[in-house]
């Protein structure tokens, strides 16, 4: 796209071979955060890299990634989890009506014996709407956009070659790095690398943060929230439940003196659908808040200059291109893995169309002589119980059994009574208590009844699904969606990206070396290597080289 033609002098030749690094001593406990790029666009991709520093050494935390917008409300939420290595990476994929401003992206962790939550790692990320006109303050910013490559100090001496100084477009360029302490011995490692347009991005971003003195994680994913009854006062010391229907069991949490609660989940990647429910015993109508924001506000405007309004005029015209030829500038391949879906084996159950036609489902219930019965009231509604079977107590359970209808949980026997027959598939039955204890504990202590329909209700019109709420696990791996030639539709389709290349997760060998290679697109232009190293002890090391494609 950009056509600029330069005489590269014997000079730069020369110097294009020459080490890149700094031999100032690193900070102790240092976390580093690289990330591909120093600014972005409406619709691309920001890629990181979290560098943990060597408390965190073969300690498996999960650390949770969320993404604020310049009001501080959440955009984007992940959890990562770090197996006991010192790294983590991921990515965030920026909504198309985003507006431009100042985002936050924070890393958290949550202390294991208190339950407080504490920031690893922050940076701010300037984000730009290109198809929507810039902001008056944004245009009369007037600034650049800072250099981080004073934030790491090289313990290590990497040292980046290239074959040649300059290269075609679509040609392949393959870049060997090699590791080396101050002695000039070899250093094992693991290292990130972005490849980009230095014209138009300058560099990738990398801040650094102090390691806190807590060294005890949640190695399980959470969900925090304030819990209060309808009347908006705060549960004090209650337990609060979360049935999920992936799962088919509830989990349960208890808040604090202000309502506040941790729930714990076990492992799963991308979304799940949960819903929380309260105690019959105590609060059983209740209503959950969880949290939407972060204590966040810009304060400044996204820096703005010749360099970046020249990005998002070309940032326009590759979608346009990319449009044309209906192909995605940047095409997110995520790893899909489904979750395992649980099952639960009832100990009674009916699939309805086998049996004679009632109008009612309380009356099918009455015919059948089920372990679940209804009772017409004097207000005109109806209750349910459950009859318990354990030869202990032979007796029905004494609270309310807990209906499942749908995968949507409710309490309310008079809609289940009055539900038509027609509309109902299938009936299971839960009422054993060792099962009940098992899987849905507290909150299913009275009986289980799960009802499956024709037509799935996605919701119900009950009190309870207003607590429905949808929560991310484990976030998908993804790999960056590298330019390959030979995958272009058509040989006239032009390809242009500025961020030509990115890999979090580069395995130096015992000998400290690796080998790296990548295509170029059809940009014309100075591009940079940018590498940050992280030896197996954890020793830092930071370097960039230049080339051109002409």
């Amino acid at each position: 796209m950009k056509n600029i033609i330069l005489n590269i002098s014997l000079l730069f030749g020369l110097l294009l071979f020459v080490p890149a690094y700094s031999a100032a001593p690193l900070p102790p406990e240092s976390i580093y955060l690289h990330l591909d790029k120093s600014f972005y666009v409406t619709g691309e991709i920001v890629w990181y890299k979290l560098y943990l520093s060597n408390t965190l050494k073969e300690q498996p935390i999960t650390i949770r990634a969320t993404v604020a917008n310049p009001e501080g409300k959440i955009i984007g939420d992940d959890f990562l989890k770090s197996a006991g290595q010192r790294g983590v990476d991921g990515y965030f994929k920026i909504p198309f009506d985003a507006t431009t401003g100042q985002y936050l992206l924070q890393f958290t962790v949550v202390n294991k014996e208190t339950g407080e939550t504490t920031a690893l790692s922050k940076a701010i990320i300037p984000i730009y709407n290109d198809l929507q006109p810039l902001p008056q303050q944004v245009k009369e910013s007037a600034s650049e956009i800072a250099s981080s490559a004073s934030d790491i100090s090289s313990e290590l001496k990497v040292n980046i070659t290239v074959p040649k100084s300059t290269f075609k477009p679509r040609s392949k360029v393959a870049a060997s790095i090699k590791v080396t302490d101050a002695s000039g011995n070899p250093v094992a490692g693991n290292l990130s690398i972005t490849v980009l347009d230095k014209e138009l991005l300058q560099e990738g971003m990398v801040t650094t943060s102090t390691m806190p003195a807590i060294n005890l994680f949640e190695e399980k994913i959470y969900v925090k929230g304030q819990v209060h009854d309808l009347q908006g006062q705060p549960l004090n010391k209650d337990i609060i439940g979360a049935f999920s229907g992936d799962d088919q069991s509830i989990y349960y949490a208890r808040a604090d003196e202000t309502g506040n609660f941790s729930l714990r989940l076990t492992e799963f990647q991308g979304e799940k659908p949960i819903q929380f429910i309260g105690d019959t015993k105590k609060v059983e109508l209740i209503e959950v808040q969880l949290q939407e924001s972060l204590p966040y506000k810009a304060t400044t405007a996204p820096p703005y200059n010749d360099r970046i309004q020249e990005y998002l005029t070309y940032s326009r015209q590759r979608k346009k291109i990319f449009q044309h030829y209906t192909t995605l500038e940047s095409d997110l391949q995520v790893e899909t893995l489904t979750n395992k879906l649980a099952k639960r084996k009832p100990h009674q159950e009916w699939n309805i169309q086998e049996y004679e036609y009632f109008e009612f489902m309380y009356i099918f219930f009455k015919e059948n002589l089920s372990p679940l019965r209804f009772q017409f009231n004097s207000d005109s509604t109806y209750s349910a119980t459950m009859y318990n079977p354990s030869k202990r107590y032979d007796k029905f359970f004494s609270g309310k059994p807990l209906f499942i209808i749908d995968n949507v949980v409710t309490r309310d026997a008079d809609f289940v009574a009055r539900m038509r027959m027609e509309e109902v598939k299938k009936v299971e039955l839960f009422f054993r208590l060792k099962d009940l204890n098992k899987y849905f504990k507290l909150f299913g202590s009275s009986g289980v009844v799960k009802i499956t329909t024709f037509n799935p209700l996605n919701k119900l019109p009950v009190q309870e699904t207003t607590n429905n709420v949808t929560i991310r696990g484990l976030q998908p791996k993804a790999t960056f969606p590298a330019f390959d030639p030979q995958k272009v539709s058509g040989l006239r389709q032009p390809f242009f990206r500025p961020q030509v290349y990115w890999n979090p997760d580069v395995v130096m060998d015992k000998s400290g070396t690796a080998a790296i290679n990548w295509h170029q697109t059809d940009d014309r232009s100075t591009f940079l290597i940018q590498v940050v190293v992280q030896g197996e002890n954890g020793q830092m090391g930071y370097a960039t080289q230049e080339f051109r494609v002409e």
